[in-house]
């Protein structure tokens, strides 16, 4: 029997041999994946700084699959997160032998801090705790309305609005407004019942007061009515109000103490010149003018910011002195803001030496400002001791009317608008060539601070696509700090408008236009436009 010898071959060398060994496919990697932290409304890039890599298949980035828990939708690795929350990403990746890899990340979503959200209807907005329920609220036609159900307590349904009240003074508050249920409801301010009042089904006519006082000369009071007592499902309308106090004598003396300091802005078009803040006043030397032949006064001046509010309807005593160093003429304005339609409130001519004593009355709410012009003259100035006093005795009042959304249609435009409870619904049935043929305009409402601060915030469905310009605008005339052009997209979408780096101090409003000719084929189309806000920009953005 012959022996057999078996041949041995190192395993090393079996690895060369085809056939002998396969390769195993290495599972494809994800990198770049992190929890994220975002804003309701905003699109989220999920696949910003993220990879797919696969030792056989090499960059598979496109082949990334994305689920969101809640279920949310992924378009091309872009998603927007309607509703504040934490989700779950799920990433998943399979290369082309079917090989997959996973792996989690967490989505923190938050709402935008909300600095007005009552922008519409002058400041008036409803509150409510308990078990209330709120049907529906915001601007009805001409009124502030809503529907409410639930309140157990007074303080579970308030109607409010900020008022700014002067130490000291006695307030008369009146409130017109419509009522289906009737009962006892409370009057508030700050938290704390001031008044008990009787309610009637159909229209009323509410009167309270409250003598503010205060730690500070004026303070920002929320006053209230408390209707949460009333029993049944209530539907409440406010068409108007109004607060009126007595005047203190010499209302804003401060104001002689006032500090130019960091409060002056100079103009100068087509002149030379300076401003220089000296004792008690400002100077301004303009030096030199090539337009000495023509008498536009606001070639060469210095503005000044007293940051003084001023009320519509209140009468104020401005004094000051100057001093000019020619007789060329000079003169001085006194505004309610810097800029924007009307706002000069009068323009004095002083005489050089004397002093210079003016009564105004403001016919819109704003910030008193002066500006020292010399314009087409050289000359310098001196503007010193400013003082503001309210004129001794008299009442005050502000009355608080809610207006309606308003639209445009000119040149062949056409179509209908209506509002209930905040919803503006807007058909148009024909468009004209220019953006301004077709429009939505707001009511007015008042916004100080800086505008790079703020975002604007609005919900907008349409039935067809539609091309829109948005702006806000100075109320009354084109001076925006905000324009944008967009779609409105088909269904139902949250807007988010950031705005431009502007100083806001008076009134203004909310415009939507769609007089574009490009939009003929969507006429026809209802657009819906609510829940309108101005929030505060975030450090995410």
């Amino acid at each position: 029997m012959k022996k057999i010898s078996l041949l041995a071959i190192p395993l090393a060398a079996l690895a060369i041999l085809p056939g002998c060994i396969q390769d195993v496919n290495q599972s494809p990697e994800l990198t770049g994946i992190g929890d994220i932290n975002c804003l309701v409304n905003t699109t989220v890039d999920l696949l910003d700084g993220v990879a797919a890599l696969d030792t056989e298949d090499g960059d598979i980035t496109p082949d990334i699959d994305i689920t969101i828990i809640p279920q949310t939708e992924v378009n091309g690795g872009y998603a927007v997160f309607r509703e504040a929350g934490t989700y779950e990403l799920i990433y998943e990746v399979e290369d082309s032998q079917g090989k997959t890899f996973r792996t989690t990340a967490y989505a923190e979503v938050s709402d935008r801090d909300v600095f007005m959200d009552s922008a519409t209807t002058n400041g008036f907005s409803l509150a409510t705790g308990g078990h209330v329920k709120v049907e529906r609220e915001g601007l009805n036609g001409s009124e502030y309305a809503f529907i409410a159900e639930g309140g157990e307590i007074a303080e579970d349904v308030r109607l409010t609005r900020q008022y700014t009240l002067e130490n000291g003074s006695e307030y008369t508050f009146t409130y017109n407004c419509t009522s289906n249920l009737a009962g006892r409801i409370n009057a508030a301010v700050d938290g704390e019942a001031v008044a008990d009042l009787n309610l009637v089904e159909g229209q009323n006519t509410l009167t309270f007061t409250y003598t503010h006082d205060g730690d500070t000369q004026t303070s920002n009071c929320n006053v209230e009515l408390w209707l949460g007592g009333l029993e049944g499902r209530l539907e409440f309308s406010l068409s108007d109000a109004q607060a009126r106090h007595e005047m203190a004598d010499n209302e804003y003396v401060a104001i002689e103490d006032f500090n130019f300091d960091g409060h002056i802005e100079p103009r100068f078009d087509g002149t030379t010149g300076t401003t220089t803040v000296v004792d008690g006043g400002v100077e301004l030397n303009i030096t030199e003018t090539p337009y000495s032949s023509e008498s536009d006064m606001w070639r060469g001046g210095v503005f000044i910011n007293t940051g003084l509010a001023i009320t519509a309807g209140t009468t104020y005593i401005i004094s000051f002195d100057t001093v000019a160093a020619n007789d060329a003429p000079y003169g001085v304005n006194i505004q309610s803001k810097q800029w924007g339609p009307d706002e000069v409130i009068t323009g004095v001519t002083p005489v050089s030496g004397q002093r210079t004593t003016v009564e105004v009355t403001p016919s819109v709410n704003g910030t008193l400002w002066l500006y020292v012009q010399s314009g087409n003259s050289v000359n310098t100035i001196t503007l010193s001791n400013l003082s503001v006093s309210v004129r001794e005795g008299g009442y005050q009042t502000e009355d608080f009317t809610i207006t309606p959304f308003t639209t445009g249609h000119y040149e062949g435009a056409a179509g209908t608008m209506t509002c209930e409870y905040g919803t503006v619904t807007y058909v148009p049935t024909a468009f004209g060539n220019d953006w301004g043929n077709n429009e939505i305009d707001s009511p007015t409402f008042y916004l100080s601070g800086a505008a790079e601060n703020f975002v604007i915030t609005f919900t907008a469905s349409s039935t067809k696509n539609i091309s829109c310009v948005f702006a806000a605008s100075v109320y009354g005339a084109w001076d925006t700090f905000a324009w944008r052009n967009f779609t409105i997209a088909e269904g139902t979408n949250t807007y988010s408008i950031t705005c431009d780096n502007k100083a806001l101090d008076g009134n203004y409003r909310f415009i939507w236009q769609f007089g574009n000719a490009a939009n003929a084929t969507a006429a026809g189309a209802e657009i819906k436009i609510s829940d309108i806000k101005i929030c505060y920009k975030s450090e995410l953005e």
